[in-house]
């Protein structure tokens, strides 16, 4: 997932999982967009405690934090890997609210409805204080299969 909020970019990370945290990083976006890499300034780590075996699908920015769009952090076997060593199946994908700088910033808004193809990416349609529109595309269904969801936002 790749998000822009507050001159940084960030990204999250489907794996590795770390004792049932995802990864976010956080970096200048001017820095990388217009200095050499050696320049750079580190990029801030945030574990975001998902659950295990829970990854960063997708992020989008909100005003008070980001939406997380979380799912397995395992890869089903395919040519090149035949034995996946960390995939237990796509049962869930669930929504969450994350404010990195509110501490235990982490609420869980709840899973989206099980359709074909896997949840893999959103986009913020509409915002107000007390919802939040989203559209989901699903990896391996026809055209997307795009779906717009109302949710009700978490109070922080």
């Amino acid at each position: 997932g790749l998000a822009w909020k507050a001159e940084q970019l960030w990204i999250g990370c489907r794996a590795p999982n770390l004792d049932g945290a995802a990864a976010i990083f956080s970096i200048s976006a001017e820095a990388i967009f217009t200095q050499p890499v050696e320049s750079w300034p580190k990029a801030k780590f945030h574990k975001v405690p998902l659950g295990r075996g829970i990854g960063v699908r997708d992020l989008a920015p909100l005003t008070d934090g980001f939406l997380i769009l979380a799912g397995q952090s395992g890869s089903e076997a395919s040519s090149e890997f035949p034995i996946p060593l960390n995939y237990d199946g796509d049962k869930a994908f669930t929504l969450f609210h994350w404010n990195p700088e509110t501490p235990n910033g982490l609420q869980r808004i709840g899973n989206l409805p099980v359709l074909k193809g896997k949840a893999e990416s959103m986009m913020v349609l509409d915002e107000s204080d007390t919802t939040i529109s989203i559209m989901v595309l699903y990896d391996g269904a026809y055209n997307g299969a795009p779906r717009a969801f109302t949710l009700t936002k978490p109070r922080m």
